[in-house]
């Protein structure tokens, strides 16, 4: 009878051991959320999914949800909510607690699979991410859209304005909420408005509904009577059946069509109006700062003070060559704008030049965020938005040879100097132009503007130029630049993203 407890234990404990390889074992479950029309949901489930499943096995448990319908609408609707993150691109994936979007469906893969790795620990089998392939195409929504039966016989129509811009994963969304609600608002009928292309209008109807500045012009949003649904937070389908239903019985007209649209576009260029001095100077500053220009600025001192001139020599051929650098780009842009004048009466030129220029500020947004990146980490030589190196060794050479010579030298030099800068300076440079010639208001005054430009430009320059006649090292001007380098490319990358806007803005109004 003694050894009966002892047993019972030596049980329990070999019946506990079995279990933990169980437990350790355990599935995790994997909810996706996807569309029958969205051609990434295609790719990763017919790709990435099923790799995924061979690797993990039975250790992995799959739900798909297609939110394509009212349930499933509401469920992915509710885990965002949960997740404080709402309207993600298509598929959207919930594990456990932790919700993945990601437009880039291998950078969304390989996050899954470190949650899983961390979850259920190594998979039993390699999964490598297949290469992606273009799935399933999405239909192309049309420009006004009417999902109607013969309900709409009898029902006032409700109709909404729907504001929405090209290549926009979030709009998609907005797409999905508008079919799965109207599944049961049949009444109610879409028009679709262009962001940039429809601005004035936009606008027009914005202020009839009383909305802030700040809350105009914004896509996605979605217009109904007098109620507005603004931003990816606000437009989902909860919040619109809400609205609908308030005007299921009196219906909501097309209060737009009769709006005063020329009013409404003035508006928005007193808007851009008043900043616009400020954004050309700001502009001209940032330019002049930036990490190509300034690491050309800091090697001129430095070999000013390594030669040992006088503080009225440094002066003077230090003067002379910021003169070669301003006349050069003073000049530069005037030519720029003699172009822009003709690219303004030729329409459909100005279309083409105006979008790769708005293009063009978006990539070098892009690419200075990635850069502001690399400097918060020091790798400055790896940033992408410098001078090339054969170019960058050129200007050394040419201000080494004319480190003796007289200021007619420092002046070709900085003449030199400027033009090859172009290729890295040029990037703020012709898209401010660009902004200033497009706008009608700003083209009388556009020598004004560029000259603003240009001495807000050489203002670095010339205060370092001051700076080291007056005894301050270039090993400090060094240390002060390499500390700011990262704020200075976050400027720039807002600086092009405005840019990018405006230049957009002024395609609507070709």
């Amino acid at each position: 009878m003694r050894r009966t407890p002892y047993l019972l234990t030596l049980i329990l404990l070999l019946l506990f051991a079995r279990e933990l390889p169980l437990r350790a074992q355990s599935a995790a479950e994997l909810t996706v959320f996807h569309s029958p029309l969205c051609s990434s949901c295609h790719a990763f489930l017919t790709q990435q999914l099923p790799a995924l499943q061979a690797a993990y096995g039975d250790r992995l448990a799959v739900h798909l949800v297609d939110v394509s319908t009212a349930d499933g609408l509401a469920q992915i609707e509710a885990a965002e909510a949960s997740a404080g993150r709402f309207s993600n691109p298509l598929p959207v994936l919930l594990l456990g607690d932790s919700l993945l979007a990601d437009e880039d469906l291998s950078r969304l893969t390989t996050q899954l699979q470190e949650l899983l790795a961390a979850q259920l620990g190594p998979a039993a089998v390699a999964s490598p991410v297949p290469s992606l392939t273009a799935g399933e195409p999405s239909p192309t929504p049309s420009e006004t859209a009417a999902w109607c039966d013969s309900k709409c016989q009898t029902d006032p129509p409700i109709h909404v304005a729907y504001i929405s811009k090209p290549y926009c994963a979030v709009c998609d969304r907005t797409q999905l909420v508008l079919e799965v609600v109207a599944q049961d608002y049949p009444q109610m009928v879409i028009h679709r408005f262009d962001q940039a292309k429809d601005a004035g209008l936009l606008e027009a109807m914005a202020r009839t509904l009383g909305l802030p500045e700040e809350r105009r012009l914004i896509a996605p949003s979605l217009y109904v009577g007098d109620e507005a649904l603004v931003g990816e937070g606000e437009v989902t389908a909860t919040a619109l059946r809400a609205i609908l239903q308030r005007y299921a019985s009196t219906g909501a007209p097309e209060f737009w069509t009769e709006l005063d649209t020329e009013a409404a576009s003035q508006g928005i260029l007193a808007r851009f109006r008043g900043l616009s001095v400020a954004a050309v100077a700001v502009a001209g500053l940032i330019d002049g700062v930036n990490p190509c220009a300034f690491a050309t600025i800091l090697f001129f001192v430095s070999y000013l003070a390594v030669g040992g001139r006088s503080r009225r020599d440094m002066l003077l051929v230090g003067g002379a060559f910021t003169l070669g650098v301003l006349i050069t780009y003073f000049a530069v842009g005037l030519g720029a704008m003699r172009l822009l004048a003709w690219v303004n009466a030729a329409r459909g030129v100005g279309l083409v030049l105006y979008g790769l220029m708005a293009l063009a500020c978006l990539v070098l947004a892009l690419l200075s965020l990635r850069d502001y990146a690399l400097a918060r980490q020091g790798n400055l030589s790896e940033m992408a938005l410098n001078l090339p190196d054969k170019w960058r060794a050129m200007v050394h050479r040419r201000i080494r040879a004319g480190r003796g010579a007289s200021v007619g030298a420092a002046l070709a030099t900085g003449v030199f100097v400027s033009l090859v800068e172009l290729a890295c300076t040029g990037q703020v440079y012709l898209p401010t132009i660009s902004y200033v010639m497009g706008v009608q208001s700003m083209r009388r005054s556009a020598l004004g503007y560029l000259a603003l430009y240009n001495l807000a430009f050489v203002l670095p320059l010339v205060g370092v130029l001051l700076a080291a006649a007056w005894g301050v090292s270039t090993r400090r001007f060094q240390r002060l630049f390499t500390q700011h380098a990262a704020s200075t490319k976050l400027a720039m990358a807002a600086l092009f993203g405005l840019l990018a806007i405006l230049l957009a803005t002024r395609l609507a109004t070709l």
